[in-house]
């Protein structure tokens, strides 16, 4: 039994995974009310986005737009990474 999978839901998934490790990499403003959140928070995004593109040759809006998944932007924003799992692993696998 053969499925057709569109090379879109793996660039959608490359991508994705990408963003994901780069924003657990990065700090969330842990104050979204405080006056410059808003700034960082979009210097923030724009960074990943320009990261992940630079990866798969893209144009950071793009990227933004069609290839990472929103919900993995929309957790960063609300302060939701992989970072303490990442953290976890390390410490798992380390001698």
């Amino acid at each position: 039994m053969s499925h057709d999978v569109p090379a879109k839901d793996f660039r959608t998934r490359h991508a994705t995974v990408l963003a994901v490790v780069a924003f657990a990499g990065r700090d969330a403003p842990s104050a979204p009310s405080a006056p410059s959140a808003p700034t960082a928070l979009k210097k923030s995004v724009a960074a990943v986005m320009r990261e992940v593109s630079g990866e798969l040759g893209k144009t950071p809006a793009g990227h933004r737009a069609s290839d990472v998944d929103p919900r993995v932007i929309k957790g960063f924003e609300e302060g939701v990474t992989i970072r303490a799992a990442r953290r976890r692993l390390r410490r798992s696998s380390s001698p």
